[in-house]
C-alpha cells in the first residue's frame, strides 16, 4: 500500500509500545493542560492505524502566511533596495532596528511605514491615506501605504530611508539599554 508523502509512517514492537505516550514524542513527555513538550510548544499530529496494524501519524501543516504573493514580492523588492535592511518574520513580515519597526506587512498584505511627525503629516496628505490601524487600535506613527503606492518603488524608496532613520533615532528597546548599563529592573540610585 502506497502512502502520501504527508503520512509518516512508524510501526512499534508491541501493543504496549504503541499505546506509550513516549512511542510518538521521541521520549519527550505531554504536558494534556498546555499542549506543550516540556515548554516547547508541540506539533498538532493526529494517528491512526492502517488495516494492517501499523501505527500512522498525521502531521498538520504548518502556518503559511496569508499575504498575497505579489504583494510580499513588491514588499521584497522595496527592501533590496537597501542592502542593510534585513526583512525578518515568517507570516508577518517586518523590519526593525535597535529593536523597533520601522516596517511591516498587514496580514491582508498592506504596508505599514513607520515615520516622524512632519514627513507623516506630509505623507497623509500627499497620499490620501490614513494612520494604520491593528486590532482596533490607531498606531500613531504608523502610516498605511495605499497599494498604489507599493508597486512604485522607487517612489517609495525615500520614505523607506526616512523611516529607518526615524526608528534609529527613537533608540533601543528599554530591556536592552538597562543591559548595556548593568542596571537592573528594580535598582535605585545609591547617593
Amino acid at each position: 500500500m502506497t502512502l502520501p508523502f504527508w503520512i509518516a509512517r512508524r510501526t512499534c514492537a508491541g501493543a504496549a509500545a504503541a499505546h506509550s505516550p513516549l512511542a510518538w514524542s521521541g521520549g519527550r513527555t505531554l504536558r494534556p493542560s498546555t499542549g506543550k513538550y516540556n515548554g516547547q510548544l508541540r506539533e498538532q499530529t493526529r494517528t491512526r492505524r492502517d488495516p494492517g496494524g501499523t501505527l500512522l501519524a498525521v502531521v498538520a501543516k504548518k502556518t503559511t502566511s496569508t499575504i498575497p504573493a505579489a504583494k510580499l514580492e513588491l514588499y521584497e523588492r522595496l527592501i533590496a533596495t537597501d542592502p542593510t535592511i534585513e526583512r525578518k518574520g515568517v507570516t508577518l513580515p517586518y523590519t526593525s532596528i535597535s529593536g523597533k519597526m520601522f516596517t511591516y506587512l498587514s496580514p491582508t498584505g498592506d504596508l505599514r511605514l513607520r515615520l516622524p511627525d512632519a514627513e507623516r503629516d506630509a505623507f497623509l496628505k500627499k497620499y490620501r491615506t490614513t494612520l494604520a490601524v491593528s486590532s482596533g487600535v490607531v498606531m500613531k506613527d504608523f502610516v498605511a501605504v495605499p497599494p498604489r503606492l507599493l508597486a512604485r518603488t522607487a517612489e517609495l524608496k525615500p520614505y523607506l530611508g526616512i523611516s529607518r532613520a526615524y526608528a534609529e533615532r527613537l533608540g533601543t528597546k528599554g530591556s536592552a539599554k538597562r543591559a548595556a548599563t548593568g542596571a537592573t529592573k528594580g535598582a535605585r540610585a545609591v547617593r
